[in-house]
């Protein structure tokens, strides 16, 4: 949990996908600032998956489209 309550590199987002109430998928980063020369914002890849059986119907591409909206 410290990933998404105290980690010190910054916030959170996180994304669930559901299903009749079960989660289905779950996609996750850590927003950060990073100073190479200028200073950049980017992201720091958690983890991800999507269920077995809803895999390849697209889930992950729009949880990922839907976090995209957060920057």
């Amino acid at each position: 949990m410290w990933k998404h309550r105290d980690n010190p590199l910054g916030k959170s987002i996180i994304i669930v996908a559901e299903k009749n109430g079960e989660i289905i998928g779950c996609t996750h980063e850590v927003k950060i600032r990073l100073k190479i020369g200028n200073i950049y914002n980017g992201v720091f890849g958690a983890d991800d998956g999507v269920h077995k059986g809803f895999r390849r119907l697209g889930i992950w591409k729009k949880m990922s489209n839907l976090k995209n909206e957060f920057y």
